[in-house]
């Protein structure tokens, strides 16, 4: 198990980024276009410079509405730790990362979660592997592009794996250590994004879109962070 290390200094089993400090917390981002994996600008290749598939335990997710690139959308936050073996990732101990997914990888993501959970498998004490699966749409203008979102899949380690996850998950379920994942998975980290809990996304996407287009109506060329709304209350993990 490829374990993530960490620049600040605690003496927790597993590192967690402060919310507050958005340049503490490492991203994992999926591009969609190239089919690929990217952490801190580098990416997950092999010596072939083929994309590699990313394995990873997940922590909790959180739903997220607004603005990452042009217009307003859906989005799904996942904060993961990673475990494949690459000289990118490999470090001294766990550290806990976010990631945003929208669009099909949202979908795919959703789809896979209720099978795991359909076919009994224990999400928290599994590994989700992250690969890239070509996809060819229609555009606006009838041009026909293919994109790779990323698909997930649900398996249940044994052994050693499944001895680590559960050590890290032990050290996570506690009530001091959930209230900070739970801090971290509302951050927005300073982008233009409104927390979505369910019972209240009919009222915020509407009010955020309102915002959204006001604003860009008045010639803005992006949404001012000042329009985005408080974010809704806080929720438990959703393991």
């Amino acid at each position: 198990m490829a374990l993530i290390s960490n620049t600040k200094h605690n003496s927790d089993l597993v590192y967690i980024p402060d919310a507050n400090d958005p340049s503490a917390i490492p991203n994992l981002r999926l591009d969609m276009k190239d089919g690929v994996a990217i952490v801190d600008d580098q990416t997950i290749l092999d010596e072939n410079n083929n994309s590699v598939p990313i394995e990873c335990m997940l922590i909790g997710t959180q739903s997220f509405y607004g603005v990452l690139q042009e217009y307003p959308t859906k989005w799904l936050k996942l904060l993961v730790i990673t475990t494949t073996n690459h000289e990118v990732l490999k470090t001294k101990r766990p550290i806990i990362r976010s990631v945003y997914i929208r669009g099909d990888g949202r979908k795919n993501y959703l789809d896979s979660y209720r099978k795991a959970t359909c076919d009994n498998v224990n999400i928290v004490e599994s590994i989700m592997k992250i690969t890239f699966v070509p996809r060819k749409k229609q555009t606006q203008t009838n041009q026909t592009i293919t994109t790779k979102p990323p698909a997930f899949n649900f398996t249940q380690p044994n052994g050693d794996m499944l001895k680590k996850i559960k050590q890290i998950s032990g050290f996570l379920s506690t009530a001091d250590v959930i209230e900070r994942l739970e801090q971290l998975l509302l951050s927005d980290e300073g982008r233009n994004l409104v927390v979505l809990t369910g019972s209240n996304d009919t009222q915020t996407i509407r009010e955020f879109d309102k915002s959204f287009n006001q604003y860009a109506l008045s010639g803005g060329e992006s949404l001012n962070t000042t329009l985005a709304l408080n974010p809704a209350s806080p929720t438990s993990l959703n393991f």
